[in-house]
């Protein structure tokens, strides 16, 4: 799901995609940019279109989140793979031949927030940023039972998940570290700013955990390097530069 992020990851993220993926599930939250022009530009992309009548994702995030979840388990076949990232996000590695490999149905991944492009550096301050420490759900396998099974979403406008918060996690597996996924949402001052603004835009729907949380991002954080090394990265539209 994306909202004007053309001048931000989102061709590099889809070029890295586009290796990976048989199929690109591309929701966009009324983007005022030409965010959808540059997703059309890639063969594999599919452009979903959320109904009519919708208001920003941002802010009413549930609604978008369960759309998407149920157009991807409709549109899959059973045995297809389904990863959730945002346009910000990629894997360290491949992971297809893990996934083809194994006999696992639940996905659990290890998440980095990068701070530091050039030096590849993420942020690691418990309580608030343990992504690489708590594995979260971020794929699963189509399964019968995930076609035609009701789940129950949170209801929440903010941080609702990408699957259901009913969804029973079956045969999970916890994903192997080099194997993590990097965000690049807080990589420069730009993104940490715009990310603030946006927080402070709903803090009326944030948790107490969650407004102590959004006050770090613009403090000065405690960094830490990669411990594993990846094999793409991203770069801005609007920053030439190749990270190596």
């Amino acid at each position: 799901m994306t909202k004007n992020e053309a001048d931000r990851y989102l061709g590099s993220a889809l070029q890295i995609w586009s290796e990976l993926a048989d199929t690109i599930l591309f929701l966009d939250d009324l983007s005022e940019d030409d965010t959808r022009e540059i997703a059309s530009k890639f063969d594999k992309v599919r452009n979903i279109s959320p109904p009519s009548g919708y208001s920003e994702a941002w802010g009413d995030e549930t609604r978008y989140r369960k759309y998407l979840f149920d157009y991807a388990r409709d549109y899959a076949d059973v045995g297809d793979v389904v990863i959730w990232l945002d346009a910000d996000m990629i894997p360290m590695q491949d992971p297809r031949e893990f996934f083809e490999e194994t006999c696992f149905d639940s996905f659990y991944f290890l998440l980095y927030d990068l701070w530091d492009l050039e030096l590849a550096k993420y942020r690691n301050e418990p309580p608030f940023w343990v992504g690489h420490t708590n594995p979260r759900l971020w794929a699963i396998r189509i399964t019968e039972e995930v076609k035609t099974r009701k789940y129950d979403w949170q209801g929440r406008g903010i941080h609702c998940g990408h699957v259901p918060f009913s969804f029973d996690a079956e045969n999970p597996c916890g994903m192997p570290p080099d194997l993590s996924i990097l965000h690049y949402g807080y990589a420069t001052q730009e993104d940490r700013e715009d990310r603030d603004a946006r927080y402070q835009a709903i803090s009326h729907q944030l948790t107490g955990f969650e407004k102590k949380h959004a006050a770090t991002i613009l403090t000065t954080p405690d960094l830490a390097p990669l411990p594993h090394k990846s094999r793409w990265h991203l770069t801005r539209r609007t920053d030439r530069r190749i990270y190596t």
